[in-house]
């Protein structure tokens, strides 16, 4: 399983002979059959397609393609395995190579290579496979790696390769932006570099990270599904990953100043680098998160507890939640995904269960997948997001009904069960101590609307930080909706990093036209 990388995306499939200058050969069919592997790789399954044109039978073993299928139609392909019956998925794959290899004893032909596929054919939605896997070029200047340890308390695990990435135009004249990666990650973060240089609009240098046990930087007691959890809280929790951002920081070219930026998990992982190496970085712009766990749980409960109450929606909630044609901890977590984006859609969805109405309730489902999909997906493929919200949720069962989180402390059980006997509770829960030492200039970005990381969760950070200021817009979860203070949020993150909040510049900002509408407070 080197490939932990891909965030939601599809696939579908056909034989056909195509000429265009040179032959190409294409499928398109469906999956016939789903067959256990042998080993110990979370990607467990082969699969095997049967073409719609001549009935031919083919066989893949990619991680890649399965675990599209699986996102795209939001469910497990292991589940199927010596069924005889299989959802149906129709798949398209161009310009694919065949080769043949022996399975149970007998030749068949694998489907080896694919440039593109269709994940649910006759859909149009495609990928370019060589987006999936962009492959980790050793001797390109733009990935870079560090041999680090594998567990920083246990020296006999050996290293591994922690891959991290400098944008195509770095500049060693210039200063280095650093964006953490959380726990949360589903796709590899090669090419991010530039991406998100090209999503901020900003003049500094770009520097990525892939997060340990994923993608480029794989280790194989991560990949192995038999691997015990506690082992891989021990690799892959994030004190080692604040050790990895040290690393990456000393590593990079140039002597320019180190910035940070981060928003939610990734600021997170920005703050608690902070408090643990006070000194090294000049400014961060740091958006939409929480200060340790008890906050992360606890916040987004009390939110959506005022948010139902202020909309005079306490019945016509609880009716929903009772509603014996829906599963409560669905709908919980319907509304808590239709929260980062849309109110009007969350108090819709309530009203319209209330009076047995199930239009929303279903098509959100088809789209977002079911809860159970949701933590079992998250399980089997990204121990990491484990980790992470594991270490960033608590208890929360004395609110049920208001519990939006229950799928993040449901996700870490494993993890829970594991260390439970040699560790007191709270021990390993994320937290950031010591802020009142952080000289480091940091500007905080709060949206109004935010029901995962409540302004008053940056209050409080910002009350802690002594060189802070905490700008309020109103907005979502990151300022990402909408397009205006999302507008916002970039240009104030690229003027924040070349003058900082001590400049004339800094301060026009806020009274420009451009964001009069969407800025609401800023507090020094």
């Amino acid at each position: 399983m080197k490939k932990l990388l891909v965030f939601m995306i599809f696939c579908n499939f056909f034989l056909v002979s195509a000429n265009s200058g040179q032959d190409s050969l294409n499928f398109q069919g469906h999956i016939q059959e789903v067959i256990k592997k042998q080993n110990n790789d979370r990607n467990d399954v082969y699969l095997k397609l049967l073409s719609d044109r001549d009935s031919s039978a083919y066989f893949v073993d990619d991680f890649y393609l399965i675990f599209i299928i699986e996102q795209t139609h939001k469910l497990l392909l292991s589940d199927y395995v010596g069924k005889e019956s299989v959802p149906e998925i129709g798949l398209k794959l161009e310009n694919i190579e065949v080769i043949q290899k022996r399975l149970n004893g007998q030749k068949v032909n694998f489907i080896s290579s694919m440039k593109k596929i269709f994940p649910d054919y006759p859909s149009e939605r495609s990928y370019q496979y060589s987006d999936l896997n962009p492959g980790i070029p050793d001797e390109d200047y733009f990935h870079r790696y560090i041999e680090v340890p594998v567990s920083y308390g246990n020296p006999e695990m050996g290293t591994f390769r922690l891959y991290y990435e400098l944008c195509s135009d770095f500049d060693e004249s210039k200063p280095s932006i650093i964006i953490p990666t959380d726990g949360q990650r589903s796709l590899s973060q090669v090419g991010w570099a530039d991406k998100y240089k090209e999503n901020f609009a900003l003049d500094y240098n770009t520097v990525t990270y892939e997060y340990r046990g994923m993608y480029a930087s794989s280790i194989p007691e991560v990949e192995n599904k038999n691997t015990d959890w506690n082992t891989i809280y021990e690799i892959l929790n994030s004190d080692n990953v604040v050790k990895d951002i040290e690393r990456i920081r000393k590593d990079i070219p140039g002597k320019g100043q180190i910035y940070v930026l981060g928003g939610s998990g990734t600021a997170m992982m920005g703050l608690k680098y902070l408090s643990n190496y006070p000194q090294k970085i000049k400014r961060a712009y740091l958006m939409s998160f929480f200060k340790d766990a008890k906050g992360s749980s606890l916040s987004g409960i009390r939110y959506f507890k005022n948010f139902i109450n202020k909309n005079n929606l306490e019945e016509d909630y609880i009716s929903a939640l009772e509603n014996e044609n829906t599963y409560s901890k669905q709908v919980l977590f319907l509304l808590q995904r239709l929260l980062y984006f849309d109110e009007e859609q969350a108090k819709q969805l309530i009203v319209e269960l209330s009076q047995n109405k199930f239009d929303l309730y279903k098509k959100y489902t088809k789209m977002l997948g079911s809860v159970d999909f949701f933590i079992r997906s998250a399980r089997k493929y990204k121990p990491w997001s484990v980790t992470f919200m594991y270490e960033t949720n608590i208890n929360t069962s004395d609110q049920e009904i208001y519990n939006i989180n229950y799928p993040f402390y449901e996700i870490a059980k494993p993890i829970r069960k594991a260390r439970q006997k040699q560790y007191k509770s709270g021990e390993d829960l994320f937290d950031t101590p010591n802020l009142n030492d952080v000289q480091t200039e940091i500007l905080l970005i709060a949206g109004s609307m935010d029901q995962v990381a409540p302004v008053n969760q940056l209050e409080r950070i910002h009350r802690e930080l002594p060189n802070s200021k905490l700008a309020i817009f109103k907005a979502y979860h990151c300022l990402q909706s909408s397009s205006e203070s999302k507008t916002c949020r970039n240009g104030l993150a690229n003027l924040f990093f070349k003058s900082g909040y001590d400049s004339t510049t800094f301060e026009k900002y806020f009274d420009s036209s451009n964001v009069e509408k969407m800025f609401i407070e800023l507090k020094e």
